[in-house]
């Protein structure tokens, strides 16, 4: 097995798994912002609920945090759409 093939498989050691950016939100850090709405805005590689989860968490957060909920008001998938309402 190479680095790429464990790279493509578990994610770049570079890179951040959205279980750590909830958790950090979960603890009230407030230096997540910026992930979260990468976690909530990401389409291709988060399914659905980890989006509405991370857009649950945004709500306490400032107004970048709004344009990531706005934005997700008119996504594919209603829960994720719940989740951006309820944090309006």
């Amino acid at each position: 097995m190479t680095i790429a093939q464990v790279d493509a498989w578990w994610g770049s050691p570079d890179t951040r798994h959205f279980g750590e950016t909830i958790a950090s939100a979960r603890l009230g850090q407030r230096n997540v912002e910026a992930s979260l709405i990468a976690v909530a805005s990401d389409i291709t590689t988060q399914p659905p609920i980890v989006r509405a989860t991370a857009l649950e968490h945004l709500r306490l957060y400032g107004p970048l945090a709004l344009n990531a909920l706005a934005a997700a008001t008119t996504d594919g998938d209603p829960l994720v759409r719940l989740a951006a309402a309820a944090g309006l």
